[in-house]
């Protein structure tokens, strides 16, 4: 089979001899991919091999794994003084067979890294493995990882791509037949004319059920249902770091991020499973909503628009470029901030210009973090450091101060309506975007006047006025004298312009 293979594709491969190696005539000067297994799934591997995919592929006898000795000469012959990366699906033989040619690679000086692939979620065990297989998703990380070798990324690198790769990729089948081992002469197991099984391995492993053939309609529904199932959306990380990420927020902030993120990440997680969105559009908006809703202080709108902006761009475009490009414009805007104001945008603007070139990895982002810490803050809470002390609140951030005012202000305007829309779900410090929505919605007039005291506020007020009908006057002028002086003209019926023009002498500088 191999020879036939390597004859009729010979003007871009050959056979390295006295092996079963099938190998690119001309290697370029990068990181060789290197996989391979039991032979008898064709293409697979030999089929694979050219540019931009695998440089090399061991095949084994028909559903046996190819031995160490095979995949050391096929790792030899790829090496290009840059090491080598094995790709290898997770059967038992396959692991053990690898796994051992990767030891006798590395005695002889050459760097070797591995990527397990198990994309198949059917079974969690079968005859052939332990834990999930590897099957019809390992021709994506072929493909990706080839791309970033080419590329230019280093063996590190591509493990750790590989890696975020197979936890991301799920895969399941159906099957009408079992199959047929050459040497055995017959398949593991009979189905009959009128019979399905879900979830059949690629050496004829039986699945997860067998019953009767049904419209082809129903048998996706329940494939797609089961993939579905694979994914979760991931907030562990989150969650496993909301101190670090706290601890980062108190010297220029004030403490909170780490809980807030968690706090937001944790709604998403139960929107997500709880209405079962449909389009990457419905993610989006669920994923935005959630955020705002949850988060607080600036971080919530800032993503949540951000997430919002993301959704309307995925509707017209399915390129990762335009839709991430939505997504910091739309931070921009809502915090009208710029790179270089030690905001997040700090974070994403050096990942889309290395999207554009190609050249993002790992290195790039860790990179643009640490660049973060020789700026100085020009926009949000960090940027009152010297200003004001570390950690101290400002009073319009607290609910309780709020209602203090809203009493303060009756005294002197019975008859103005006031709503306080301050504070978080728990009484926590922060602003909540529901809240400001309630307060719209408690409000019978059609023209609102709104005040705040910090950006979060306001950048929740801006997203709220972007969803509401009502004309909303937006004022950014001194909270308590403002609010104070505006309620007493309004006693007397003053005109809103002749009020704007009052508050002018006001306005924060």
């Amino acid at each position: 089979m191999v020879q036939g293979f390597v004859l009729a594709h010979h003007e871009i491969l050959e056979q390295v001899p006295e092996t079963f190696v099938v190998k690119q005539k001309k290697l370029a000067s990068q990181v060789s991919l290197l996989s391979g297994g039991g032979s008898g799934h064709e293409p697979a591997h030999a089929g694979f091999v050219g540019s931009g995919m695998l440089q090399a592929a061991v095949c084994g006898q028909v559903f046996t794994s190819p031995t160490p000795d095979q995949i050391l000469e096929g790792i030899k012959a790829v090496d290009q003084g840059q090491g080598v990366l094995l790709v290898v699906k997770n059967y038992s033989g396959d692991i053990m067979n690898f796994d051992m040619a990767k030891e006798l690679a590395e005695m002889e000086d050459i760097k070797v890294g591995t990527v397990v692939v198990d994309d198949d979620i059917a079974v969690e065990n079968s005859t052939y493995t332990q834990g999930k297989r590897g099957v019809a998703g390992t021709i994506f990380v072929h493909k990706i990882l080839g791309a970033a070798a080419r590329k230019g990324a280093g063996v590190e690198e591509l493990v750790t791509l590989g890696e975020k790769v197979v936890a991301n990729l799920k895969t399941i089948g159906v099957a009408l037949t079992g199959a047929t081992v050459p040497e055995v002469g017959k398949p593991g197991f009979v189905l009959a004319d009128d019979e399905i099984e879900f979830g059949v391995g690629i050496h004829g492993e039986p699945g997860y059920k067998r019953e009767k053939i049904k419209p082809s309609k129903e048998m996706a529904e329940e494939l797609i249902s089961k993939l579905k199932a694979g994914f979760h959306w991931e907030t562990g990380k989150i969650d496993q770091n909301k101190d670090y990420l706290s601890e980062l927020d108190t010297p220029i902030g004030d403490g909170d991020h780490g809980n807030n993120m968690s706090r937001g990440m944790d709604a998403v997680s139960e929107s997500l499973a709880s209405k079962k969105p449909e389009t990457i559009q419905d993610i989006f908006k669920l994923t935005a909503m959630a955020l705002i809703s949850k988060v607080g202080g600036a971080s919530g709108p800032l993503y949540g628009t951000a997430m919002m902006e993301m959704g309307k761009t995925s509707g017209t475009t399915s390129e990762a470029l335009p839709i991430l490009e939505a997504g910091i414009a739309g931070i921009e805007k809502r915090g009208n901030s710029k790179p270089g104001e030690k905001t997040m945008l700090d974070e994403w603007a050096p990942a889309i210009e290395a999207i554009k070139t190609g050249s993002l990895t790992q290195g790039n982002l860790d990179a643009a973090v640490e660049a973060t810490k020789g700026l100085v803050a020009t926009r949000g809470r960090a940027s009152y450091v010297g200003e004001r002390s570390i950690g101290h609140i400002d009073p319009g951030a607290m609910s309780k101060i709020g209602e203090g005012l809203s009493r303060l202000i009756k005294e002197v305007a019975k008859d103005v309506p006031i709503t306080v829309a301050a504070g978080l779900d728990q009484g926590e410090i922060g602003t909540s975007f529901d809240k400001i929505m309630e307060a719209f919605e408690q409000n019978s007039a059609q023209t609102l006047l709104a005040f705040y005291d910090l950006g979060s506020a306001k950048m929740n007020l801006e997203l709220a006025i972007d969803m509401t009908e009502k004309d909303v006057r937006l004022f950014d002028t001194a909270l308590v004298e403002s609010a104070y002086t505006t309620a007493a003209l309004l006693q007397v019926e003053t005109p809103i312009a002749v009020i704007e023009e009052q508050l002018t002498p006001l306005k924060v500088k």
